[in-house]
């Protein structure tokens, strides 16, 4: 998990680096892919013997805290 989620943040902290669309895009898709992997651990259709481990979830909490950062200081000006 700390592995996907070190990805995770080095994915958010390249993504305002890039100015074209194309690039963005391959960003989101790598993101995207990190959660897709991850909710097919466990089931049928994932590898054997892997579980779940959240990572929708933890980066969920993630976007809640940016969030909660953004609008803290959009109020504040």
């Amino acid at each position: 998990m700390s592995q996907i989620m070190d990805v995770f943040k080095l994915l958010t902290l390249t993504y305002p680096r890039y100015d074209d669309s194309r690039s963005r895009e391959v960003i989101e898709e790598v993101g995207m892919e990190l959660i897709r992997r991850d909710e097919i651990r466990g089931t049928d259709s994932g590898p054997t013997g892997e579980t779940k481990l959240g990572v929708t979830e933890q980066i969920l909490g993630w976007l809640s805290n940016e969030v909660g950062h953004l609008s803290k200081h959009g109020s504040s000006t």
